[in-house]
């Protein structure tokens, strides 16, 4: 990202057994952090990008962590396959350039 960060959004995702994101680019943001906080006995969890070459497997343990831009690369992540929940933490960053989209741009003195 060249341009400063205008905004941070932050959540945790919670996946049970057999939940999923399939493929998609997000509508908004420039550059993604995901994070794997928590996964109970399953050896990994992938997260699949989507580039030239075609779909590709991350897989990632707890404290593992990706940054990718999801507006522009085709992503999803894996099925859990373990009864124990799966926890993710993202963090969005956008541009200060976005900063239209509710937030004011800090004046300069």
């Amino acid at each position: 990202m060249r341009a400063p960060i205008g905004k941070i959004r932050a959540w945790t995702n919670c996946y049970a057994a057999g939940e999923r994101i399939s493929w998609h680019k997000d509508c908004a943001g420039d550059i993604q952090l995901l994070l794997l906080l928590a996964v109970a006995h399953s050896p990994d969890m992938s997260l699949w990008l989507r580039g030239r070459a075609g779909p590709r497997p991350f897989p990632l343990t707890p404290g593992d962590a990706v940054l990718f831009s999801a507006t522009r690369v085709e992503h999803e992540t894996a099925a859990s396959t373990d009864p124990a929940p799966r926890i993710t933490a993202v963090m969005r960053f956008f541009a200060l350039h976005e900063t239209g989209l509710g937030f004011s741009t800090p004046a300069r003195s």
